[in-house]
């Protein structure tokens, strides 16, 4: 299972919609980067 990080954008509106399409299992994650709710501990380039 997918789990996908959102913010209220419109890119953030395509990605499940997409997965919705490929009929693929995810789990929306609301997240506030206003408040800086999202903070990355790690490297995505692993």
């Amino acid at each position: 299972m997918l789990e996908v990080l959102a913010f209220t954008t419109p890119n953030s509106v395509k990605v499940p919609i997409a997965l919705e399409e490929m009929r693929l299992d995810y789990r929306l994650v609301p997240v506030n980067l206003r408040q800086g709710e999202l903070k990355w501990t790690h490297d995505l380039r692993q």
